[in-house]
């Protein structure tokens, strides 16, 4: 297949330094072009892959209560309008999904997405153009974390011009939102028909996509079965009968007992919470391999809730910066799977060199006596952390914030989201997701209109500052822009970042042709050595 070739004066937000956007090429599969990881072999078909992990039980991405979390758990079922090249460097950054090509305007302000013809849904409907509306739509109207990347438009600018083409008007240039669809669950898209059929609750629970697979049972946040499904544009290149994926919990060190014991044949974990002594068991177990994209984007944080006490006052935030050494928790409690993140940024980043341009960044440094100062000057400071997840990372702060005298309670709670989407919350532990190299490419804990910052912080200065990042498309500009913006976000303690680390794929020896598509498994293409 060709992609038409156009020469843009706008860059995708992964292709900042490039003038032309314009695709062409191939893709197998789900779109990132799997290998073969774990030796040589030719495909073979049959057998069900069974997976394990910890489970979210919303699973579509058009809901607001939609979380990265949820995102392994579906991608079987959907397949993206387009995939990132994982080669970074090569002349056409987007691979073809569901659709097969792109074009803008020569005033940059009409993106029209080309799809493939004949394009089916998993229960036999179309996928044409009113299917992809509806689903973008969807994502503004119900402010998903998707509708962050749909700034300069709104939904009645998003309109169907035949069967096979979608054009969405901007008022003002938009380069995130053709990253997005190719990044972030932007490019999953449902069945209408299928939505309307089944009803929101059920159709959240048991969604309909035209991927590689489709569901066939749930047991809500416990199990799904999926068979392959006849209908994917590709289907003679998936080579499994079905996946099985299992809620496992969130302990990493039980996911490995599953995959030694043979009850599970993947898990995905990510670099910046599992244990360090997990990843190194699976690196050093003949039985199994450690499959990483390499590309560390994402951050972990610790969002606070500053309408309420105690991170109503500048001072308690600021003790937190001051009372964590970062250095200490990558180094140490990691090992070196994950590095330090002094701003809200992976190493991954176009605006970002290395860990250490970022901690020149941070005004707010590791002083224990600073942030003893601050402590003793609010008369203590104690709080409730809630996250769904453990992690060592937890355990190193809670025991390095004891230091300077602060207390932090830690609940695991699997609705912690909710609690935060109402302001329940002191402060919660969680990643900033983002796929893309641009730092504006995910800014739902920054966004005051964002489910996941409705009760954070509000400061209409920075925002307008970030609103005005989203725009540019120069890489100078883009690094000074978020150079400033980190700073004052540090300096004020909104959004604390911590660590940042790729996320890995632990596999069997049977598992061939897994790969990870911007930190998630691609199972388009997987088989099973016989």
């Amino acid at each position: 297949m060709r992609f038409r070739h156009r020469r843009l004066t706008l860059l995708a937000a992964a292709a900042v330094g490039a003038v032309a956007v314009a695709l062409s090429g191939c893709s197998t599969g789900g779109g990132t072009s799997p290998t073969d990881t774990t030796g040589a072999g030719e495909p073979v078909s049959g057998g069900t892959l069974i997976l394990g992990g910890l489970a979210t039980q919303a699973l579509d991405p058009t809901v607001a209560t939609f979380s990265s979390q949820s995102r392994p758990w579906v991608m079987p079922v959907y397949s993206s309008l387009f995939w990132v090249n994982p080669d970074r460097t090569a002349k056409d950054l987007y691979l073809p999904g569901l659709a097969t090509g792109y074009e803008y305007s020569a005033d940059n302000l009409t993106l029209t997405v080309t799809l493939r013809d004949g394009l089916k849904f998993s229960d036999g409907t179309d996928l044409d153009a009113d299917a992809v509306v509806w689903n973008l739509r969807r994502h503004i109207e119900n402010k998903t974390r998707e509708a962050q990347f749909f700034y300069n438009t709104d939904a009645d600018s998003i309109t169907a011009v035949d069967k096979t083409h979608v054009q969405i008007e901007f008022t003002a240039p938009n380069p995130l939102l053709l990253d997005a669809m190719a990044v972030s669950s932007t490019g999953f898209i449902s069945s209408p028909t299928a939505y309307e059929k089944l009803g929101e609750d059920t159709f959240n629970a048991q969604p309909v996509g035209a991927g590689p697979f489709m569901i066939t049972s749930v047991d809500p946040g416990n199990e799904i079965d999926y068979v392959k499904n006849p209908n994917y544009w590709d289907a003679d290149h998936v080579y499994l009968d079905g996946l099985t994926w299992l809620n496992t919990g969130a302990d990493a060190s039980a996911w490995l007992t599953n995959l030694q014991s043979g009850e599970i044949q993947v898990v995905p974990m990510n670099g910046q919470t599992t244990s360090p002594a997990v990843l190194s068991a699976v690196e050093n177990d003949p039985n199994l391999q450690l499959v990483t994209d390499g590309a560390a984007l994402n951050v972990v944080i610790t969002p606070t809730n500053n309408t309420k006490p105690p991170f109503d006052k500048l001072e308690a935030r600021q003790a937190i910066g001051y009372c964590t050494d970062r250095e200490a928790i990558a180094n140490n409690t990691l090992q070196g799977y994950a590095t330090p993140a002094f701003v809200l940024s992976g190493t991954t980043s176009i605006a970002l060199k290395d860990w250490q341009e970022g901690k020149s960044i941070n005004p707010i440094q590791h002083d224990v006596a600073k942030g003893t100062a601050l402590v003793q000057q609010l008369g203590g400071l104690s709080f409730t952390l809630i996250t769904n997840q453990t992690s060592p990372v937890i355990t190193a702060l809670q025991q390095q914030w004891a230091e300077c005298g602060i207390k932090a309670d830690v609940v695991i709670d699997s609705a912690y989201l909710d609690k935060v989407k109402v302001g329940d919350y002191q402060m919660s532990f969680t990643f900033n997701v983002n796929g893309s190299s641009n730092p504006a490419g995910s800014t739902n804990y920054l966004d005051p209109t964002s489910a996941n910052n409705k009760f954070g912080w509000k400061d209409d200065a920075i925002w307008q500052e970030i609103v005005a990042a989203k725009n540019l498309v120069d890489p100078e500009e883009i690094t000074q822009a978020w150079h400033k913006i980190w700073a004052e976000l540090d300096e004020n303690g909104y959004i604390i970042p911590y660590v940042t680390a790729p996320v890995y794929g632990a596999i069997s020896a049977a598992v061939q042709g897994y790969s990870l598509a911007q930190g998630y498994p691609d199972l388009s293409s997987v088989w099973l050595k016989q």
